[in-house]
């Protein structure tokens, strides 16, 4: 992935999470490596494989991330949100354990690049 733009959030800060709930929903640039791909650009979900709260949305809809740049914050406890108000954030975690799961959004799409769990259509 070279990029991904913020299209639209479907959670706000302080807002609990489920695991598998939808996040984010994501314009990608430069999934695969393959060069004849370049400048396609795919829609995806971003899904929560955690449970928690929303803490801090870094990135709002319409910016663009590129990897390694945090675009979201979430903790375990409701009442530790506060805490995440004056946390600074390091501009770039490429080298923090993360892991993150992006799911294509358009069937057509699905085919080529993955699938779509069935609790997302």
């Amino acid at each position: 992935m070279d990029r991904a733009k913020i299209m639209r959030w479907h959670v706000g800060e302080g807002d609990r999470i489920e695991m598998t709930q939808l996040l984010a929903e994501l314009e990608v640039e430069g999934l695969l490596a393959d060069p004849e791909e370049r400048g396609r650009k795919v829609s995806m979900e971003l899904e929560s494989h955690e449970e928690g709260y929303m803490a801090r949305v870094l990135l709002q809809e319409g910016e663009i991330a590129v990897p390694g740049v945090p675009i979201a914050l979430m903790c375990e406890k409701e009442e530790d949100l506060n805490h995440f108000a004056a946390v600074d954030i390091p501009k770039d975690v490429s080298d923090s354990m993360f892991v993150w799961q992006a799911y294509v959004a358009e069937e057509k799409d699905s085919q080529e690049h993955g699938r779509i769990p069935e609790h997302n259509r």
